[in-house]
């Protein structure tokens, strides 16, 4: 019986020995993946970090070109405001024009009219001074 319980006793040290190095063989692979994982949260950590460094930068530029823009329309808007000044001149010119071109014409009529008596006028002023 001693060397059943001998035999027994092998067998369930055997056993131990066998859940031991499995206990051993799983607790190093947790330690792997725990490692594993410290790895993977540290690169995501680095990651997450350049994605708001980038992001910031992006808010940046954004900022910098919208500032832009609202300078860009401001100097469009005044601008739009001198044309819109010059608008009353230009229109006083057009009536300007309207009426240089109203007395060009009177004087061209009056020219047809008087321009041969004036000539002949002339024309005897100087022959009565010769």
């Amino acid at each position: 019986m001693a060397e059943e319980n001998g035999g027994s006793v092998g067998i369930i040290r055997q056993q131990i020995g066998e859940i031991l190095g499995t206990v051993r063989s799983q607790t190093d692979t947790l330690k792997e993946v725990q490692l594993e994982g410290l790895r993977r949260e540290d690169r995501l950590a680095a990651e997450l970090r350049n994605v708001k460094h980038e992001q910031r930068q992006n808010d940046q530029i954004w900022s910098a070109k919208l500032e832009l823009l609202g300078k860009q329309i401001g100097e469009i808007d005044n601008k739009v405001k001198n044309l819109e000044s010059l608008k009353v001149p230009m229109e006083s010119f057009a009536k300007l024009r309207t009426y240089a071109v109203a007395l060009m014409v009177i004087g061209m009529v009056i020219w047809s009219v008087f321009g041969p008596i004036l000539q002949g006028v002339v024309a005897m002023w100087i022959g009565g001074r010769k």
